[in-house]
């Protein structure tokens, strides 16, 4: 039927636009001002055996109107109600932080029915509520919604829940259970906790490492159920000195390596998860240079012999200034005339001929006075070390240096 709203008499051109796009004139009919008017269009011998598609399309000069038609040739086949089921957001947090806050679903009726029934059932199947219901006469179609995880305006528990629908035919009593059809399920999960990320084995100190391996744990309920699997943790990233990068899980565990500077360096691991719940942990580590030094005949550097030797001078041991160059390799000397400025990494001393006072980098202090001999300076080694903020371990009888190493 077709009805002239217009204050006019009505013409329209009709075509016949099959499938694939082939479009053909199919006729005129004209139409008086206020008239319905019924046609019936007869569309060809040249339909296929089965299921035949298209559109009619009614061209008033101004607009033009597309209305779908579809028959079959031969025996109809049988259609199922429910032709696609489909979960939009497998996990959501209902807690208004503007990140899938909503369950979204989605579901193709491909006929008109009598009723339409949403129920919500927790985890072992067991009903919760009836959400939603209908009757009437209910189009099929598309149908799309959202849920913001209410229940009789309390929040659903966290964990495994699934969405049950059902049918009603036409000229069935609503009121009896068995005449309505369950057409399938969605399983979603709920989550409004936070990811733990747990660090192993930290360590807040490391000495003479270029690299660092963190390892550690995610701990995320959605992990457990069955089917979620590691899907549970939509992202994982790392982020600190440089871009960020993706850290791969194994089950709940992860380990990476992080490239050092000396000094602090600071990282955070960072997760969210597909319900869009994020978890952030901070750490760092300091990397510093270490040596262990002892003092017999010659220096031992890290057990290893070196060839600076041990001058004894009134009890006070001295070594050349110039000798100790090469341990560790980041020390310097500087000598400007009866000045000698030792540094290593960002600590440093300066000591002057004859004079019995050094600067170090907590203040001046008193140290044995340097002296010439064969046109050699000789330093006192152990005030050097103290200056330097070395330790002495009188158990062991060795200095041990720490010091931040300069960047390169």
């Amino acid at each position: 039927q077709i009805k002239n709203v217009t204050d006019s008499e009505l013409t329209l051109y009709v075509d016949l636009e099959k499938e694939g796009g082939i479009v053909s004139e199919f006729g005129e009919i004209v139409i008086p001002v206020g008239a319905t008017k019924e046609y019936t269009f007869t569309l060809g011998e040249d339909a296929k055996e089965g299921m035949n598609t298209g559109y009619l399309l009614f061209n008033s000069g101004d607009q033009v109107a597309r209305v779908a038609y579809l028959y079959y040739l031969g025996e109809q086949p049988e259609v199922e109600m429910v032709s696609h089921l489909e979960v939009l957001t497998p996990a959501f947090s209902p807690n208004n932080d503007e990140e899938l806050d909503y369950f979204r679903g989605s579901v193709s009726y491909n006929k008109p029915m009598a009723g339409m029934e949403y129920l919500l059932l927790d985890e072992n199947h067991e009903l919760e509520k009836i959400l939603w219901y209908n009757f009437g006469y209910i189009s099929g179609g598309m149908w799309d919604f959202y849920w913001d995880g209410l229940s009789d305006d309390t929040l659903i528990s966290d964990g495994k829940h699934y969405f049950e629908f059902y049918t009603l035919d036409f000229n069935l009593d609503p009121g009896i259970r068995s005449n309505w059809e369950r057409q399938g399920e969605l399983e979603f999960f709920v989550t409004t906790m936070s990811p733990e990320i747990e660090l192993v084995d930290m360590k807040k100190m490391v000495y003479n490492e270029d690299e660092y391996i963190v390892s550690g744990m995610i701990h995320e309920p959605l992990l457990d159920f069955e089917n979620m699997g590691d899907e549970g943790l939509n992202v994982a990233m790392l982020y600190g000195n440089g871009p960020p990068a993706p850290i791969e899980l194994s089950g709940e565990s992860f380990e990476f390596t992080v490239n050092l500077s000396p000094g602090k360096n600071s990282y955070a691991v960072y997760v969210v998860n597909v319900g869009g719940i994020e978890a952030v942990k901070e750490f760092s580590v300091m990397s510093l240079s270490k040596m262990e030094i002892k003092l017999e005949e010659n220096l031992i550097a890290d057990d290893e012999p070196t060839s600076i030797e041990i001058v004894t001078k009134n009890g006070i041991q001295f070594v050349e200034a110039e000798s100790i160059v090469d341990i560790p390799e980041q020390i310097e000397v500087k000598i400007d005339r009866n000045r000698i400025h030792v540094s290593v990494g960002e600590s440093s001393v300066t000591m002057m001929v004859g004079q019995p006072l050094m600067i170090a980098d907590d203040g001046v202090a008193f140290c044995e006075p340097p002296y010439i001999e064969d046109e050699k300076i000789m330093i006192p080694i152990v005030d050097l070390l103290e200056g330097l903020g070395a330790r002495y371990d009188e158990k062991e009888l060795v200095w041990t240096l720490i010091w931040v190493a300069k960047s390169e």
